[in-house]
């Protein structure tokens, strides 16, 4: 019998390479073992290697998303508000900056500013961050990063006394985010092409508010967030958040009537930029994972925030590259807050951070402005 074409025999290769690593993830069969050999190091499990061919060999896109914003949520009402967390921020992305760096082209980070209701009423102007931070604003412009809108309906009630997240009331929604636009138009002198509304919320009025307004690129979704009762959890809230379970988890322009819904034919001209979420855990067995998606009704994605426990900084980044090489148009989308640098959240996130340098999917990663590279995404997924 003839040898087969290498070319032939590759690709028959790359076929069943594909049949094992559903085999490996349990995408296949519900019955497949998918806990892979525990590391001597940590214990816990490692992501095989047979996970990560693609994001080996390609350059992939990836968004690092940094909402600026106070400590906290439960502020006074007329300040003083603390934003160590900002500056804490600034000197992690800027060695972070440093050692991405030397593989490419510089990281260009996209720094969603806050600009709402509670911001002017706590620190006595609704563009504060720009004006006692102009230092930071020039260095990270300077260093050819995006500056984008981040917008929390946080209200004050006299009754309670406190702040709260207001999801019922969209006249006062709408009118949270319009003084938002509207101040970052008046600094800026254009209006923000890149928008996240916070608290994990989103409506459809919203979205067509924000295209109106000026809009281009939305990194609101969150897929795999369904509790509709969580949003923060120092300051209560009306109403409840989306579910966001099930939406879709590749860009995407949005239907007319539902921004949860893809229609990049006839849909509005805003790029939804899904933050991107593993499709399994590899530290829980197969039959763990197999029960919880009975119980739940299916599978659920799992968001990959930097601020949640993970079993090592090692085990997420080893989960990202898989996830990417699962994906078939390949993108990382990720977020974080500007929490208080001695917060737990901080240290989570500033480990898995200071990590990535180290990791082999950093070589490949190309940190770069979301506008530029939405329109490609969407035509290509």
């Amino acid at each position: 019998m003839d040898e087969p074409a290498p070319r032939a025999r590759a690709e028959g290769e790359l076929g069943w390479e594909r049949i094992r690593r559903a085999l490996v993830l349990g995408t296949l069969s519900p019955f497949a073992r998918a806990v892979p050999a525990p590391s001597r190091l940590t214990g816990w499990p490692t992501v095989p290697k047979a996970l990560t061919i693609r994001s080996k060999t390609m350059q992939i896109p990836a968004f690092l998303c940094i909402d600026v914003e106070p400590d906290e949520f439960a502020l006074p009402k007329r300040g003083p508000a603390s934003w160590a967390g900002y500056d804490d921020m600034i000197r992690l992305t800027s060695e972070l900056r440093s050692a991405l760096g030397t593989a490419g082209a510089s990281p260009r980070f996209v720094w969603a500013l806050r600009m709402d209701p509670q911001v002017a009423a706590v620190c006595g102007r609704a563009d504060y961050v720009v004006d006692a931070f102009a230092n930071h604003m020039a260095m990270l412009s300077d260093a050819g990063d995006v500056f984008g809108l981040h917008v929390h309906p946080l209200r004050w009630s006299e009754h309670q006394g406190t702040w709260f997240h207001e999801f019922s009331d969209r006249e006062w929604l709408a009118d949270c985010a319009e003084a938002s636009f509207a101040t970052f138009a008046d600094v800026f002198r254009t209006p923000p092409a890149i928008h996240r509304f916070g608290a994990q919320f989103l409506s459809n009025e919203l979205v067509a508010l924000a295209e109106r307004l000026g809009a281009q690129v939305d990194l609101t979704l969150e897929p795999g967030h369904g509790n509709p009762y969580r949003a923060t959890k120092d300051v209560p809230m009306t109403g409840k958040c989306p579910n966001w379970i099930h939406s879709p988890r590749i860009p995407y322009r949005p239907l007319q009537r539902d921004y949860r819904e893809i229609d990049n034919r006839n849909g509005r001209g805003i790029v939804m930029m899904p933050l991107t979420a593993a499709r399994t855990r590899l530290d829980k067995p197969w039959w763990w994972r197999t029960a919880r998606a009975v119980r739940r009704g299916g599978r659920r994605p799992l968001p990959l925030y930097l601020t949640r426990v993970w079993p090592s900084s090692q085990y997420f980044w080893d989960l990202v590259a898989a996830e990417l090489d699962l994906m078939r148009t390949p993108y990382l989308a990720l977020a974080v807050r500007t929490d208080h640098p001695g917060s737990v959240f901080a240290r989570r996130a500033r480990g898995l951070l200071e990590h990535l340098p180290h990791h082999p999917l950093a070589r490949r990663l190309r940190f770069l402005d979301p506008l530029g590279e939405a329109p490609a995404l969407v035509s290509t997924s």
